[in-house]
């Protein structure tokens, strides 16, 4: 960490996760391992996902997480402190040709969206036109808020317009983060979900990111353990979440739920068991939008140039399954 600032920033919003509201660091019983992937077969239908690998062309040595693809899996945003950045974090681009090509080369996405403040977490609208993030800039609620931004151009990074505070429907006094924005979310409607404090919520959003009413606590979803970073898939069936629940393989593991259909409650969520979790801390998961793709950050114990890294697992549709 390149400043005392920094440091203090992670330890709250990467290292809280690792212990448990009432101790527990997440290494009671194994994780239901022989049930996730059933979960994961009604429809559509996928295989298991597959070993996860580095994503070298974009990690670094310092830290390198939140990882989230744009709809047409060209553009790959994410939150890094490495050096040529304004403050202790920032948010980063890599794009590339098609989804098939090399990543580029990671750039600052520019100082429209950072400060000198931590600037990180993306999540982006399927349209591309629509950046929601997490600050600690001045002028907010409390430490940390979301903000919004919108562009005209979806291939243009350079467009960003100026970032909005999302106001008191979503931001308090306490720490709000893991933003993720999904067309079809809560009753089948758009839906920005994010963690405050440590739990998981949900608030309508339009497409364009104007709120629609407050934020409302998934219940069902939350646990007594620091429960962060929801993504959820295009048709609003599955959700994934880091946590540090008991039954896990480490401190931070990555958790999903599924549901029949939107307009019912989600399952209680199961540990997504290996080979996603080891006994490192896993978080910040990211389902792509055709579901084919699991981004997510691992820290240091996982392997890596240091710090932590951004790490890709794959399924494939079974039977028609998929887009």
């Amino acid at each position: 960490m390149r400043t005392a600032t920094t440091a203090r920033f992670l330890a709250l919003l990467v290292a809280a996760p690792l212990m448990g509201a009432d101790g527990c660091d997440g290494t009671g019983s194994g994780p239901a391992t022989d049930i996730a992937p059933l979960l994961l077969q009604s429809p559509p239908a996928f295989s298991e996902w597959s070993e996860p690998v580095l994503l070298e062309a974009v990690n670094s040595a310092a830290l390198d997480a939140n990882p989230v693809l744009s709809h047409d899996q060209r553009s790959l945003y994410f939150s890094s402190n490495r050096e040529g950045g304004f403050g202790g974090v920032d948010i980063w681009v890599s794009h590339r040709q098609n989804k098939f090509s090399a990543w580029d080369s990671p750039v600052n996405l520019g100082s429209v969206i950072n400060t000198d403040a931590d600037d990180q977490g993306p999540t982006i609208s399927q349209d591309g036109l629509m950046l929601v993030f997490v600050s600690n800039r001045s002028g907010g609620h409390g430490v940390l808020d979301l903000y919004v931004s919108r562009r005209e151009d979806d291939e243009d990074d350079s467009e960003w317009g100026p970032s909005e505070n999302l106001g008191s429907d979503v931001n308090t006094d306490a720490n709000e983060l893991s933003p993720h924005f999904q067309n079809k979310g809560e009753a089948g409607k758009s839906t920005l979900y994010f963690a405050r404090a440590a739990d998981i919520f949900w608030a309508p959003m339009s497409k364009d990111g104007t709120l629609l009413g407050q934020a409302t606590a998934l219940a069902e979803i939350n646990s007594t353990s620091p429960d962060f970073g929801p993504t959820v898939s295009k048709d609003g069936l599955e959700l994934m979440i880091q946590s540090g629940r008991p039954g896990g393989l480490g401190g931070t593991d990555i958790w999903v739920s599924t549901r029949a259909s939107v307009e019912v409650s989600w399952s209680t969520p199961l540990n997504l068991g290996t080979p996603v979790n080891t006994a490192a801390g896993d978080f910040a998961p990211a389902i792509s939008f055709d579901g084919h793709i699991l981004l997510f950050a691992g820290d240091a114990a996982r392997g890596g140039q240091g710090g932590q890294e951004i790490w890709i697992s794959t399924r494939t549709p079974i039977s028609g399954g998929g887009d």
